[in-house]
């Protein structure tokens, strides 16, 4: 996380920034998002009985040709829309039923320090991104059981200006869960 996204000492709100020089947005609008497609989505008859999630991915990094460095990283859209999240790797939850919002973080080993310095905590990242409940991202199968997921929505569709197809998240272990993939996407452009 950037200093530049450091909380709001005038209303202790954390912010998405892309520097001094640009407008520092809220957290709050990425929550009103959420909360958003969740009522869009629970007028759905059909995802009503179900312990259903929506889960999303985050981008990822991109190395340049054969080196050790990468293109400059830009967030993947329909999770930005959600979580405003700036660091690769990342997928987020969102329970149906309990509203709650849910980040997954990628667990960095202690070595990263040397090159990003201060490693973030869960709580860190909960506090920035204004989410109920952070974990990391080799948890996401766990949570998912602890919570008795019955219907993970993903995204699946081919956006109609380029013609690219939405990412569908893809994790370790959802093979475990009932996965829609027809549902999300249509609502979540909707916004």
């Amino acid at each position: 996380m950037a200093e530049s996204n450091s909380t709001s000492t005038s209303t202790m709100e954390s912010y998405y920034s892309r520097g001094d020089h640009t407008l520092k947005v809220p957290m709050s609008l990425f929550r009103e998002n959420r909360e958003r497609l969740l009522a869009r989505l629970k007028k759905k008859t059909e995802l009503s009985a179900a312990k259903t999630f929506v889960v999303l991915q985050g981008g990822v990094e991109i190395p340049f040709n054969d080196t050790d460095i990468n293109w400059p990283f830009r967030q993947e859209s329909f999770f930005q829309w959600c979580f405003g999240v700036e660091e690769p790797g990342c997928y987020g939850a969102l329970d149906l039923s309990t509203e709650r919002s849910i980040l997954f973080v990628p667990r960095l080993p202690a070595e990263y320090a040397i090159w990003e310095g201060k490693l973030h905590t869960l709580d860190d990242f909960k506090k920035r991104y204004a989410v109920d409940e952070t974990y990391y991202t080799d948890e996401i199968s766990r949570v998912l059981k602890e919570k008795q997921a019955s219907l993970l929505l993903t995204l699946k569709g081919k956006n109609s200006d380029s013609g690219l197809f939405a990412q569908e998240a893809v994790f370790d272990g959802i093979g475990q869960f009932q996965v829609n993939n027809e549902v999300l996407y249509p609502e979540i452009c909707e916004w």
